[in-house]
């Protein structure tokens, strides 16, 4: 009697080891996959600025992220400047203030974002310009940087 309940008592045992063992197998599999989830395809998202936008006081971004993960964006951005060949970031002549809510994509996978940089940067003199549109995304180091399409300004 006693040689079956020793028995049992390690057939259990081993089920217990089993069933922990499993279990952190899967719990490995999962944090891999959430790790997995947050890396965003670089590839997969672009700056256009919208035809016929363009002013020296602001223009119009349109932002695609086809990622399947969606990633929330909020309206801070920079412009940097394209002087003898290289990008000068300019400096803000007042300070930048974003809104605390993040926006998201529409149905199209955009985000359309109406930039007014009168206020920080004052009215633009003629040349080339982008936007640098920063991305904050956990799994990836914090931030990424993002660039718009060129553009110029040329008003008389």
């Amino acid at each position: 009697m006693k040689i079956h309940i020793i028995i049992i008592v390690i057939i259990l045992i081993i089920l217990c080891i089993g069933i922990i063992f499993i279990m952190q197998e899967k719990q490995k599999s999962t944090n891999n996959l959430s790790k997995q989830q947050t890396v965003i395809d670089l590839e997969k998202i672009s700056l256009k600025i919208e035809d016929n936008s363009i002013k020296n006081t602001g223009i119009v971004l349109i932002i695609t992220d086809n990622n399947e993960k969606d990633f929330s964006w909020n309206d801070g951005y920079e412009i940097q400047k394209k002087v003898n060949g290289k990008w000068i970031e300019l400096e803000p002549k007042n300070e930048l203030i974003t809104t605390a809510f993040p926006y998201n994509k529409d149905e199209n996978n955009q985000y359309i974002q109406k930039i007014n940089w009168e206020y920080y940067y004052g009215i633009l003199e003629n040349g080339q310009y982008r936007i640098v549109k920063p991305l904050y995304v956990s799994g990836n180091n914090g931030r990424i940087n993002l660039y718009s399409e060129e553009f110029e300004i040329n008003e008389q």
